[in-house]
């Protein structure tokens, strides 16, 4: 097994580290990683590992794809709605009135309803905590105003999503998610192990979940069933893989001798009967490469993008997983890209919009 990064080889890494020393342009640079992978410093190990939330909650694509606000009534389309996970965790605010949505505690009702292993079941939770918060009055008209139980807020027929929404926008790109890729980019930049044992604290728990989520049954997409995909639709499950790979491929070598990080999972494999234990690093390697990168080649159906997306992806993950014994195997892939995407003159075949004329170029 190789345990040393492959696309961020230490001869990178050094020539990183020697322009960060004679360059202000690199240590401002290094400033700005490390400054963004700070909020998720914050976080207690505890807290970094519950995170992450299990595929029984359901996820959409956008509160409304042709909706408004419902206290101010003013237009709130598609993408509009503004989310920030750090600072307004399980809200969506309304970019108009700067209402915060669900007006529940909804992050109370979800550690309500945790199971045995530690994923929401809704059955178990506790409903007398679905209430507005600004109107904890039973007989206030406002009392469920705005509430949102993870189904939706439902008012004279319409739903809005805000907390399916707020999961994919929120809590997976911009915690979880995007916590591991900057928590990895610290590691790089840096050399400081702690990043790579918080990364791989929220690493090791996706890949506990990852298996099970599956867009097309538990999404929401225009107000209909979803289509292909993960915790996401099909075309960001695509990228948000391609970024988890890479981000376990730089910090693989630092967790795989990280015996604190080892321990610290395997009191929550005792502590929750999860399915794989963690007794030794080897096991958290295991458990990171069978559950996200094995399972991405096993069902790259879900991942299916505008081309070459998905063949990257793929390669990326066949890479890490097997180079260099597969290097054979890895450069037919590229060579199959490669001859697929020069056809007609560089460019898909796609003869739209000029952003998916030119994708191959850009990926």
């Amino acid at each position: 097994m190789n345990n040393t990064s492959l696309f961020y080889p230490k001869g990178l890494i050094q020539k990183a580290q020697e322009n960060i020393a004679h360059h202000v342009w690199a240590k401002e640079i290094q400033n700005q990683i490390v400054q963004d992978a700070q909020p998720y410093m914050k976080f207690s190990d505890d807290e970094l590992w519950g995170l992450m939330f299990g595929n029984t909650l359901k996820r959409s694509w956008m509160v409304w794809s042709n909706g408004h606000c419902p206290v101010c009534e003013t237009d709130v389309p598609m993408y509009n709605w503004e989310i920030d996970a750090l600072n307004r965790p399980w809200k969506a605010r309304c970019p108009h009135c700067s209402e915060d949505f669900p007006k529940n505690d909804f992050q109370a009702f979800y550690q309500s309803g945790l199971d045995a292993q530690a994923v929401f079941d809704a059955e178990l939770a506790d409903r007398s905590l679905l209430f507005n918060a600004d109107h904890p009055d039973p007989n206030d008209p406002d009392h469920l105003f705005g509430v949102d139980d993870g189904e939706g807020f439902r008012a004279d027929g319409n739903i809005w999503w805000f907390v399916s929404t707020y999961l994919i926008y929120g809590q997976w790109k911009q915690v979880v998610q995007g916590g591991i890729c900057k928590l990895a980019n610290a590691y790089t930049v840096t050399g400081d192990r702690q990043y790579a044992y918080k990364a791989g604290i929220l690493l090791d728990r996706v890949a506990d979940l990852y298996p099970s989520f599956d867009f097309k049954r538990e999404g929401v997409m225009y107000e209909k069933n979803g289509d292909a995909g993960c915790v996401s639709t099909w075309h960001d499950a695509c990228e948000e893989v391609r970024e988890l790979i890479l981000a376990y491929d730089q910090i693989r070598g630092a967790i795989s001798e990280d015996d604190a990080l080892a321990d610290f999972l395997q009191a929550k494999f005792e502590q929750y009967a999860l399915g794989v234990s963690k007794a030794k690093p080897i096991d958290v390697i295991q458990n990171i490469e069978t559950r996200i990168l094995q399972e991405t080649l096993d069902n790259f159906d879900k991942i299916r993008s505008n081309y070459p997306r998905q063949e990257i992806a793929l390669i990326t993950c066949h890479t890490v997983l097997g180079w260099p014994e597969n290097r054979e195997q890895v450069m037919e892939l590229v060579d199959e890209m490669v001859e697929t995407s020069t056809v007609v003159g560089g460019v898909t075949g796609e003869k739209g919009l000029a952003g998916y004329a030119s994708g191959v170029i850009q990926s």
